[in-house]
């Protein structure tokens, strides 16, 4: 069952600043004469250079787990509340700073350590970074800020919320409807290369009571798919595989170049899962609710007492 999702914007900030691999910046209340001025937060300001090292930095740490086209899209995809993010990554370091939260060194180089891992070699990260403009020290200073960021929402937010199990119960009995369990069905089958006997099985595959006896006779190896669902399968495949009785094999099946023949071993009924199987996803939820809302709670008072301006050039973003 997939619970049902919050808003678009809500969840993507929510996820930006609650997760660990939070994308946070580096900023100076100084800018060079270079830098032009995106937006000034209380008494600090945020530059060009501050965006496009923001951006860059996204990229490094995406750039181990996912291709360049994809790591393109990701970005692009945060690019239209960009600037409302640093604003609010901004103000979160800024209670961090005054509430004199601290980094171990420890946790900054092991961090550094697993996004190197994405990479070939140390030769081909450093390379990278040169690529993106940014130095080993940027990346230092944008992990510290990570963690502090994650260390005052943890004081403010996190540590202040919890689920009892009473709501667990009572949104279990509201919605116990949407915790039913597909069926399942255990799937084996055979893929028959050879057109002769593809042609005699045809024929012949009725006369054989399981895929066992099939493999046997005629030296085939079986590959055994496990408990499977409807959705799992290509829409023909499963529409086969789901009309068969239990221990019973289907016809010769054509698939693009080879001939298949499926085996449904067993079958797991439908039905709804009781409170106990599925109280630590409630719970999670549930957890996860709260702290979004208690996350845009605090945002919203810590954007209210702020002093913010977003240049008139920068406020399409």
């Amino acid at each position: 069952m997939k619970l049902k999702k919050f808003s678009l914007r809500l969840l993507q900030r929510a996820i930006f600043l609650i997760l660990v691999s939070l994308f946070s910046v580096s900023w100076s209340p100084f800018s060079s004469a270079g830098d032009g001025v995106v937006a000034i937060v209380n008494n600090e300001i945020i530059t060009q250079k501050d965006l496009n090292d923001f951006i860059n930095f996204m990229k490094i740490q995406l750039s181990g787990q996912y291709s360049k086209e994809e790591v393109e899209q990701r970005v692009n995809q945060m690019m239209p509340d960009l600037i409302s993010r640093l604003i609010e990554d901004r103000l979160i370091l800024q209670t961090a700073y005054k509430e004199n939260i601290s980094v171990g060194r420890s946790r900054i180089d092991a961090r550094v350590g697993q996004i190197k891992k994405g990479y070939a070699s140390e030769a081909d990260f450093l390379e990278d970074l040169t690529s993106q403009g940014l130095s080993l020290a940027d990346i230092e200073t944008k992990i510290t800020e990570q963690f502090l960021m994650f260390e005052i929402i943890d004081k403010k937010i996190k540590s202040k919320v919890a689920v009892k199990p009473q709501e667990v119960t009572e949104y279990y009995n509201a919605h116990s409807k949407d915790f039913g369990e597909p069926e399942l069905r255990w799937v084996r089958f055979l893929i028959v290369r050879d057109p002769e006997i593809a042609d005699e099985l045809k024929h012949l595959v009725f006369n054989y009571g399981n895929l066992d006896e099939i493999a046997a006779v005629y030296s085939l190896e079986i590959t055994d798919l496990g408990w499977v669902t409807s959705k799992q399968l290509s829409g023909r495949i499963a529409e086969i595989v789901f009309n068969l009785n239990k221990g019973k094999v289907s016809p010769l099946m054509s698939l693009e170049d080879n001939n298949y023949i499926f085996e449904v071993k067993d079958i797991r009924p439908s039905g709804e899962s009781s409170l106990s199987q599925v109280q630590g996803e409630i719970s999670k939820y549930l957890f996860e609710k709260k702290m979004k809302e208690a996350l845009k709670e605090w945002l919203d008072e810590l954007m209210s007492k702020a002093y913010i301006e977003i240049k008139k050039e920068y406020a399409s973003y």
